[in-house]
Formats: structure tokens, C-alpha cells, sequence
């Protein structure tokens, strides 16, 4: 799983998405460090014989999958290749893709656009860019070996996990939820070391990050937060559309979800008034309305509950609201009998 910005993203989604580009043959998708992001998606091409690799390649391989996928899961480097490597028996060696970016002296990535070719006519980045890359990585190895020794962490699950952060660091994880900062696992690691595993923490972040209050948080702040409380950088553009268009299509589901209960509820309301009615046998009855022998008594059990909530719902004609009480007509002045309005025969008037 890659982590970008908060964002959990699955390689093999990435993977399946640009296979089904007409200009690639084979890829392979991995997580890179990023100062910025924490990861980013980089991916590894090998295009067909008559496709040509440079920016304009790459421009339309991003475009395709922003079109196809959530934007954010979009591969911010591609690098073309002649073949990738494999086991004999065909099997896709992505560490060993890890193994050389983290050998090379001199990255071959982009650090700030993100968006060039990756071939091996690519200029080499200036000094200070592979300075700053080879010191992410050495950061991240000494993260790594750091995590390796500390003690083992107990297993527990994204409950658990999440009451145990909520004690340790109740500035950011008790109240209301904040948006937090970027690569806040490793915050969580130095400050807690041993505590936490690596999937527990992913377990919980999955789940918190999807969840539909931290979405809202990050549409309405304008910061992140640390451990601490305090503010750790603000929340981009590109966050807050992510996180607005994913609310969007949430309350869309809902929505639908609302209108297609509603209509099977009118649906089994109708079955079970017709099956009242019918003097169809019950095999000619289901003949009829296209539902299986075997499931229409349980069809009908429910319509029947349904109905009975309605009722219980249903507000009184004693407690109605006075605007839906039946009106007298318009000039009927007569009054009940003393009787009738006592409850008892009441003396007549002489």
C-alpha cells in the first residue's frame, strides 16, 4: 500500500489502469519517498515497439488515469523501460525496482514537477536535487533500521489502535477531528517507538482517513496538525477537491440508496394488498407478479412489518394537528346533542 499525502493507494489498481492503455505493454508500480507527499506513485513502463517514450507519453499515460481512477492515485512519475524484471517463472520483482532507485547515486526522478520522461536521454538532475533526493533516502533507511530495532509492537486492531493514539497524543486524536500532517506515521514511530506495528498503524489510517468526518475536516481547515495539536502545513487545493468530490459521491450512493429502498418498500406494500385481494392460487399469484414460489412469504412477512410501522407512525385523527382535522362545512352550524357531547344521556332541554 502507498501512502501519499494521507491517501492510502493500492499499486495493483494503478497497474490494471494503465495495462489498459493501448501504448503499454507492461508496468509495474511502486511507492517512492518524497519529502513533500511522504510517497509518491511512480510508475515503470514498457511501451509497445512503435510507441515513443518522452513527456508527451507521460503527459497522456497521467491523463488517462486521473480520467479512470480517483485523480490523486495518478503514477506523478513514470519511467520507461526496456523490460522489467521478473522470476522465471514471470512473476513481477518489485523490490527489485526498490532496490535500484535506492542503489543509484544519482535518482533518476524529478523531484519537483513530477511530470518528465523517464528514458535514458532524460538530463541528469542538478547537483542539489540529487543531494536533497540521496538525503531523503538515507532518512528513510535510518527510519527503517530504527523501526527494525525497536521492540516488537503488540498486535492490535484499528479499534484498539485508535483508543491507544487517542491516549498518547489526545491533542490531535481527542475532540474533534483534524486533518493531519503528512508522513504523521514516522512522527508516530519516533515518539512511540515500539508501541505501534506498521499494519496496525496502515489499518487505522485506512479507516480514519476514509471515514466521512475526517473528509469534512479536511473541505473546512485550512491546516494540518501535528502530535502536538499545532499547525503542521496547510491543506492544498488539490486535498480539499479530493476530499469535496468523494463527500459528493457519498451522499450521491446515499441517496440512491434512499429512493431504491423506498421503492421496494412501495413494491412489497403493493404485493402484499394484491395477495390480500387475489383469488389467484398462491403458484399463479407468483406466476403472475414474476416472484419466486419460495420467497414470497418472506416478502410478504416484511411487507407486513413495514405496515405496521406505518401505522404506529401514523399520527391519531384525535392528536392530528388542528389544519388536518376534517373542517365542518360552510354553514352547518348545528351542534351535537347534549348526550353525545356529555359521553352520557344527558337531560334534554325543556
Amino acid at each position: 500500500m502507498i501512502v501519499s499525502a494521507g491517501y492510502n493507494i493500492a499499486a495493483p489498481e494503478v497497474e490494471e489502469v494503465l495495462l489498459t492503455h493501448p501504448s503499454v505493454a507492461e508496468c509495474a508500480v511502486i511507492g517512492v519517498s518524497d519529502a513533500e507527499r511522504g510517497q509518491i506513485v511512480k510508475a515503470f513502463v514498457v511501451l509497445h515497439d512503435s510507441q515513443a517514450a518522452g513527456d508527451a507519453t507521460v503527459r497522456a499515460l497521467q491523463d488517462f488515469v486521473k480520467a479512470t481512477v480517483a485523480p490523486y492515485k495518478y503514477p506523478r512519475a513514470i519511467e520507461f523501460r526496456a523490460a522489467l524484471p521478473r522470476t522465471q517463472t514471470g512473476k513481477l520483482q518489485r523490490f527489485k525496482l526498490r532496490e535500484n532507485l535506492q542503489a543509484q547515486s544519482s535518482p533518476l526522478m524529478s523531484p519537483a514537477p513530477r511530470l518528465r520522461s523517464m528514458s535514458d536521454t532524460t538530463p541528469l538532475p542538478t547537483p542539489n536535487a540529487a543531494t536533497d533526493a540521496a538525503t531523503d533516502a538515507a532518512i528513510e533507511a535510518a527510519i527503517e533500521a530504527a523501526t527494525e530495532a525497536a521492540p516488537v509492537a503488540a498486535p492490535m486492531n484499528p479499534a484498539e489502535c485508535a483508543q491507544q493514539l487517542k491516549q498518547l497524543f489526545p491533542a490531535l486524536f481527542g475532540g474533534a477531528v483534524k486533518p493531519l500532517k503528512l508522513r504523521i506515521q514516522v512522527d508516530i514511530q519516533e515518539r512511540a517507538p515500539g508501541t505501534f506495528s506498521k499494519q496496525a498503524l496502515s489499518a487505522f489510517f485506512r479507516r480514519h482517513t476514509g471515514s466521512t468526518s475526517y473528509l469534512i475536516a479536511v473541505t473546512k481547515a485550512p491546516n494540518r496538525f501535528d502530535l502536538d495539536g499545532q499547525p503542521a502545513g496547510e491543506v492544498t487545493d488539490e486535498h480539499r477537491k479530493v476530499a469535496q468530490d468523494e463527500l459528493a459521491r457519498r451522499r450521491n450512493g446515499q441517496e440512491e440508496r434512499r429512493q431504491l429502498d423506498e421503492q421496494q418498500r412501495r413494491n412489497r406494500a403493493g404485493l402484499l394488498h394484491d395477495f390480500q385481494t387475489t383469488t389467484l392460487t398462491k403458484p399463479n399469484f407468483c406466476a403472475l407478479k414474476g416472484v419466486p414460489v419460495d420467497e414470497l412469504d418472506g416478502l410478504l412477512d416484511i411487507a407486513r412489518v413495514e405496515a405496521d410501522e406505518r401505522a404506529r407512525q401514523a399520527p391519531s385523527p384525535r392528536h392530528a394537528p388542528a389544519f388536518d382535522r376534517p373542517r365542518r362545512p360552510e354553514g352547518d352550524r348545528s351542534r351535537p346533542a347534549d348526550g353525545a357531547r356529555s359521553g352520557r344521556g344527558g337531560r334534554g332541554r325543556g
